[in-house]
Protein backbone atom coordinates (compact mmCIF):
# COMPACT_ATOMS: atom_id res chain seq x y z
CA UNK A 1 0.00 0.00 0.00
CA UNK A 2 1.08 3.44 -0.69
CA UNK A 3 0.24 6.61 1.15
CA UNK A 4 -0.57 9.83 -0.54
CA UNK A 5 -1.22 12.91 1.53
CA UNK A 6 -1.70 10.77 4.62
CA UNK A 7 -4.35 8.52 3.00
CA UNK A 8 -3.98 4.85 2.18
CA UNK A 9 -4.17 4.09 -1.53
CA UNK A 10 -4.32 0.58 -3.00
CA UNK A 11 -1.80 -0.20 -5.64
CA UNK A 12 -3.07 -1.11 -9.10
CA UNK A 13 -2.12 -4.77 -8.62
CA UNK A 14 -3.95 -4.95 -5.30
CA UNK A 15 -7.01 -3.26 -6.74
CA UNK A 16 -7.09 -5.69 -9.69
CA UNK A 17 -6.86 -8.67 -7.32
CA UNK A 18 -9.66 -7.23 -5.19
CA UNK A 19 -11.87 -6.69 -8.26
CA UNK A 20 -11.16 -10.23 -9.45
CA UNK A 21 -12.16 -11.58 -6.04
CA UNK A 22 -15.44 -9.63 -6.15
CA UNK A 23 -16.11 -10.86 -9.71
CA UNK A 24 -15.40 -14.45 -8.68
CA UNK A 25 -17.81 -14.10 -5.72
CA UNK A 26 -20.66 -12.82 -7.89
CA UNK A 27 -20.07 -15.46 -10.57
CA UNK A 28 -20.11 -18.19 -7.91
CA UNK A 29 -23.27 -16.73 -6.39
CA UNK A 30 -24.97 -16.58 -9.80
CA UNK A 31 -23.96 -20.15 -10.65
CA UNK A 32 -25.27 -21.39 -7.28
CA UNK A 33 -28.63 -19.64 -7.79
CA UNK A 34 -28.85 -21.09 -11.31
CA UNK A 35 -28.16 -24.64 -10.01
CA UNK A 36 -30.81 -24.22 -7.31
CA UNK A 37 -33.33 -23.12 -9.96
CA UNK A 38 -32.52 -26.12 -12.19
CA UNK A 39 -32.77 -28.51 -9.23
CA UNK A 40 -36.14 -27.08 -8.22
CA UNK A 41 -37.45 -27.41 -11.78
CA UNK A 42 -36.32 -31.05 -11.93
CA UNK A 43 -37.96 -31.86 -8.60
CA UNK A 44 -41.19 -30.25 -9.79
CA UNK A 45 -41.10 -32.23 -13.04
CA UNK A 46 -40.50 -35.48 -11.12
CA UNK A 47 -43.41 -34.71 -8.77
CA UNK A 48 -45.71 -34.08 -11.74
CA UNK A 49 -44.56 -37.31 -13.45
CA UNK A 50 -45.36 -39.34 -10.33
CA UNK A 51 -48.76 -37.65 -10.02
CA UNK A 52 -49.52 -38.46 -13.66
CA UNK A 53 -48.61 -42.13 -13.19
CA UNK A 54 -50.70 -42.48 -10.02
CA UNK A 55 -53.70 -40.81 -11.66
CA UNK A 56 -53.30 -42.87 -14.84
CA UNK A 57 -53.13 -46.09 -12.80
CA UNK A 58 -56.31 -45.14 -10.91
CA UNK A 59 -58.17 -44.32 -14.13
CA UNK A 60 -57.16 -47.63 -15.73
CA UNK A 61 -58.27 -49.55 -12.64
CA UNK A 62 -61.54 -47.60 -12.59
CA UNK A 63 -62.10 -48.58 -16.25
CA UNK A 64 -61.47 -52.25 -15.41
CA UNK A 65 -64.03 -52.13 -12.59
CA UNK A 66 -66.65 -50.45 -14.79
CA UNK A 67 -66.00 -52.99 -17.56
CA UNK A 68 -66.75 -55.86 -15.18
CA UNK A 69 -69.80 -54.05 -13.76
CA UNK A 70 -71.33 -53.69 -17.23
CA UNK A 71 -70.85 -57.37 -18.11
CA UNK A 72 -73.50 -60.05 -17.46
CA UNK A 73 -73.50 -61.87 -14.14
CA UNK A 74 -70.78 -64.47 -13.84
CA UNK A 75 -68.23 -62.55 -15.90
CA UNK A 76 -64.76 -62.85 -14.43
CA UNK A 77 -61.55 -61.00 -15.16
CA UNK A 78 -58.06 -61.19 -13.65
CA UNK A 79 -55.80 -58.17 -13.42
CA UNK A 80 -52.21 -57.92 -12.26
CA UNK A 81 -51.46 -55.02 -9.92
CA UNK A 82 -47.84 -53.86 -9.75
CA UNK A 83 -46.01 -53.96 -6.41
CA UNK A 84 -44.94 -50.31 -6.84
CA UNK A 85 -46.15 -47.28 -8.76
CA UNK A 86 -43.31 -45.33 -10.35
CA UNK A 87 -40.88 -46.60 -7.75
CA UNK A 88 -43.00 -45.92 -4.65
CA UNK A 89 -45.32 -48.11 -2.64
CA UNK A 90 -49.05 -47.47 -2.83
CA UNK A 91 -52.35 -48.41 -1.23
CA UNK A 92 -55.74 -49.13 -2.74
CA UNK A 93 -58.81 -48.56 -0.56
CA UNK A 94 -62.51 -48.84 -1.30
CA UNK A 95 -64.52 -46.32 0.70
CA UNK A 96 -67.99 -44.85 0.76
CA UNK A 97 -71.45 -45.95 1.78
CA UNK A 98 -73.97 -45.01 -0.89
CA UNK A 99 -71.38 -43.94 -3.44
CA UNK A 100 -68.21 -46.01 -3.66
CA UNK A 101 -64.76 -44.55 -4.18
CA UNK A 102 -61.47 -46.15 -5.09
CA UNK A 103 -58.63 -44.30 -3.37
CA UNK A 104 -55.11 -44.66 -4.74
CA UNK A 105 -52.60 -43.35 -2.20
CA UNK A 106 -48.85 -42.94 -2.26
CA UNK A 107 -46.69 -41.01 0.18
CA UNK A 108 -47.39 -37.70 -1.59
CA UNK A 109 -50.45 -38.30 -3.81
CA UNK A 110 -54.05 -39.26 -3.04
CA UNK A 111 -56.61 -39.68 -5.81
CA UNK A 112 -60.27 -40.72 -5.50
CA UNK A 113 -62.22 -42.34 -8.32
CA UNK A 114 -65.97 -43.03 -8.37
CA UNK A 115 -66.68 -46.72 -8.93
CA UNK A 116 -69.82 -48.89 -9.04
CA UNK A 117 -70.99 -51.10 -6.16
CA UNK A 118 -68.06 -53.26 -5.19
CA UNK A 119 -67.12 -55.62 -2.37
CA UNK A 120 -63.78 -57.07 -1.32
CA UNK A 121 -60.35 -55.54 -1.37
CA UNK A 122 -57.39 -55.33 -3.72
CA UNK A 123 -54.00 -56.94 -3.08
CA UNK A 124 -51.15 -54.81 -4.40
CA UNK A 125 -48.43 -56.69 -6.26
CA UNK A 126 -50.64 -59.72 -6.94
CA UNK A 127 -53.18 -61.00 -9.45
CA UNK A 128 -56.66 -59.85 -8.46
CA UNK A 129 -59.92 -61.38 -9.68
CA UNK A 130 -62.94 -59.21 -10.50
CA UNK A 131 -66.33 -60.94 -10.82
CA UNK A 132 -69.76 -59.65 -11.74
CA UNK A 133 -72.33 -60.93 -9.21
CA UNK A 134 -75.86 -59.74 -8.39
CA UNK A 135 -75.28 -56.13 -9.38
CA UNK A 136 -71.93 -55.96 -7.57
CA UNK A 137 -68.33 -56.31 -8.58
CA UNK A 138 -66.61 -58.79 -6.30
CA UNK A 139 -62.86 -58.41 -5.79
CA UNK A 140 -60.88 -61.50 -4.74
CA UNK A 141 -63.87 -63.54 -3.52
CA UNK A 142 -65.33 -60.54 -1.70
CA UNK A 143 -68.92 -61.73 -2.24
Amino acid sequence: MMTRFGKMVLSKKGQAAYELLILFFFLTLGFTVWLMFISSAQQNAEYERREFHVRDFGLRLQDEIYTVALMPEGFERSIDLPPHLYGTSYELNITGWERKYLTVSTEDHHHNFIIPNITGSFNEGETNTLKSRQGYVCVNEGC
